[in-house]
C-alpha cells in the first residue's frame, strides 16, 4: 500500500495521494491513479491582508476599515501594541510598503500623477466615502484638506522613491527650480550694482 508523497519547493507544496476507485455493476469501472493537490505555503507577507502576495491599496483600505471600526484584530496590529490604530497605518505605508503618504497609485512616488488621479475622482471635500487611491491618506474614509496635510507633512512630494531605509534619493533640480534660482540670484546681483 502506497502512502503518498509531500514535497515543498520554492514555497509550493504538493501532496500526491494514491487513489483506487472500483464501481461494480453491469459495467464495472476500475480506476487506479493519484490525486495531486498544490498550494502556496510561503511565509505570509506582513500587511498583505487579502493574501494575494502584493501590498496594494486593497490592503491599506482593509487596515483603514479596521482602524475606523475600532477593532483590535491581531492580524492588523502591525506594531504588536494590542491596538489597531494610525500607528499601524504608518507602519504599513512607511515600513512595509516603503512609500509616502500621498502615493495614491502606489508606484512608490508621491508626485503630480497622484494628485491628478485623486482629483479626477471628484471626491475632494464632498464627505463621500473615499479610499486610499481616491485621496484618503489620513484614514478617516473621506478625502479632504486633512489628507493633503498628512501627505505634504510626510515630506515626499516629488522626491521619488525611498531607499530600503525609507530615505528619498536626492532628486536632480527640476527646470522650474533652476529658473526660480536664476530669478533670485539675478535680483540679488542687481541690488548689489546699485
Amino acid at each position: 500500500d502506497e502512502v503518498g508523497t509531500y514535497t515543498v519547493e520554492d514555497n509550493i507544496a504538493q501532496i500526491t495521494l494514491p487513489i483506487t476507485l472500483y464501481f461494480p455493476g453491469e459495467v464495472e469501472f476500475f480506476f487506479e491513479g493519484s490525486f495531486l493537490a498544490t498550494a502556496y505555503v510561503g511565509p505570509a507577507i506582513p500587511g498583505d491582508f487579502n493574501q494575494d502576495q502584493v501590498l496594494d491599496a486593497l490592503d491599506i483600505d482593509a487596515l483603514t476599515a479596521v482602524v475606523i471600526l475600532g477593532s483590535n484584530d491581531a492580524e492588523y496590529d502591525l506594531n504588536d501594541d494590542k491596538s489597531v490604530d494610525q500607528a499601524d497605518r504608518t507602519i504599513w505605508v512607511k515600513q512595509l510598503r516603503n512609500t509616502w503618504f500621498g502615493d495614491a497609485n502606489l508606484d512608490d512616488e508621491f508626485n503630480t500623477q497622484d494628485l491628478v488621479d485623486i482629483l479626477t475622482e471628484g471626491l475632494y471635500e464632498t464627505e463621500d466615502p473615499a479610499l486610499w487611491a481616491q485621496g484618503d491618506w489620513n484614514g478617516d474614509a473621506v478625502f479632504g484638506t486633512a489628507d493633503f496635510v498628512k501627505a505634504l507633512s510626510d515630506g515626499g512630494y516629488e522626491l521619488g522613491p525611498q531607499d530600503e531605509n525609507g530615505v528619498a534619493a536626492v532628486p536632480e533640480p527640476s527646470g522650474w527650480l533652476l529658473l526660480m534660482m536664476g530669478f533670485v540670484f539675478g535680483a540679488g546681483s542687481r541690488r548689489e550694482r546699485r
